[in-house]
């Protein structure tokens, strides 16, 4: 059975695992560099999480908490908007595709921006290539 237990509170865990290699951190409260992403974690959406969170984003700055569960934001902190989402979890992978994805590589980051942004798939920055490995696929003439 997978443990599922990263999941309750997924952008801390990202950070504090997977990713704290790139992570900036203070204390209880760790984001992505900004060029990369605007998503930041808190070990616990409380007062103390949001005072260590200060401490990494500058006044007017905005950035993205994903949480497995509502909170409430502390003084001096303005909710913006929400976003509610589903997680999901492949328990058993597909069979092979019919087409195989290509590596996607520093000279397709312009590509990968522009379809970012023209689905409005989210968060993803210049500098986001830099979290992992990302494949996609490509039409013939290499789009």
């Amino acid at each position: 059975m997978i443990n599922l237990s990263a999941l309750d509170n997924p952008a801390w865990n990202a950070l504090i695992d997977g990713h704290r290699q790139i992570a900036e951190r203070n204390g209880r409260a760790a984001r992505y560099p900004a060029a990369m992403s605007p998503i930041a974690g808190l070990e616990r959406y409380t007062a103390e999480g949001f005072e260590a969170l200060k401490g990494l984003v500058p006044k007017d700055d905005v950035v993205g908490l994903v949480t497995g569960s509502a909170y409430d934001a502390p003084e001096g902190w303005a909710q913006l908007g929400e976003i509610v989402c589903d997680q999901m979890v492949c328990e058993a992978p597909p069979g092979a595709p019919d087409v195989v994805p290509a590596r996607l590589e520093l000279p397709d980051v312009p590509a990968m921006v522009e379809l970012a942004m023209a689905t409005e798939a989210g968060p993803f920055r210049a500098g986001t290539i830099g979290m992992g490995r990302y494949y996609g696929l490509k039409s013939p003439d290499g789009r």
